[in-house]
């Protein structure tokens, strides 16, 4: 074929939005070894073949007030006051593959981030009200964290792979485990600005997310 645009190591034909050869990370960019961003280009990013970047569905759990809880991984816990009826936080997951090279090194080959939302309500409110207004005020920091992951996330997921398969190792694992940690380290400064930024802009004092509603808003 002719005339593909360059992905990587891999070239993609626009036309049908599929590699016409198999997907460079295989199985792990899902069944399909043709497919590109999984028919999803809003939801995911993945520029050179080497890194996937999914914006998944957003999870709902009952469990504020029974366990703290952070508003990004291995973030401090910041939720452990009873005023606090509502919360959304964010989760991912990162997996790295290496491969070895013609040097007898290691070097990061694959990155996957699956990144979500996170609801959580109090098991119970005391009325109806109350438990209709946390789960719509929620869903603004759902918007704020998608947002992020669709743009700003998956820019900082990019360069960090692209900085991260420079690097040499002498074992899989230990290459593995670096680029987990690594990724994890540049995506957290990123993600816990935009989860202060949405806390600012819903969460003040008299504002759309204060619970009773002021009058006349």
């Amino acid at each position: 074929m002719k005339n593909l645009p360059i992905k990587g190591p891999s070239r993609w034909e626009h036309r049908i939005g599929d590699w016409p050869s198999r997907d460079p990370i295989e199985e792990e960019g899902g069944v399909n070894l043709y497919q590109m961003l999984a028919n999803a280009p809003v939801n995911h990013f993945d520029p050179f073949g080497t890194l996937m970047f999914r914006v998944e569905k957003t999870q709902y759990r009952k469990d504020l007030g029974v366990s703290p809880t952070s508003a990004i991984p291995t973030d401090t816990p910041m939720i452990d006051r009873d005023d606090v009826i509502g919360l959304t936080t964010m989760e991912w997951t990162i997996k790295s593959r290496c491969k070895c090279a013609n040097d007898g090194k290691f070097y990061l080959f694959s990155t996957i981030v699956r990144m979500h939302a996170v609801v959580h309500y109090r098991p119970s409110y005391p009325s109806k009200a109350e438990e209709a207004f946390v789960k719509h005020g929620e869903q603004d920091h759902v918007g704020d964290i998608k947002w992020w992951g669709r743009n700003e996330g998956k820019m900082v997921a990019q360069t960090q792979e692209t900085k991260q398969e420079r690097m040499p190792f002498d074992d899989k694992e230990s290459c593995e485990s670096a680029a987990n940690a690594a990724m994890q380290d540049a995506l957290r400064p990123s993600a816990g600005m935009e989860m202060i930024l949405s806390k600012i802009h819903y969460d003040y004092p008299g504002g759309p997310h204060e619970w009773p509603p002021s009058r006349g808003k």
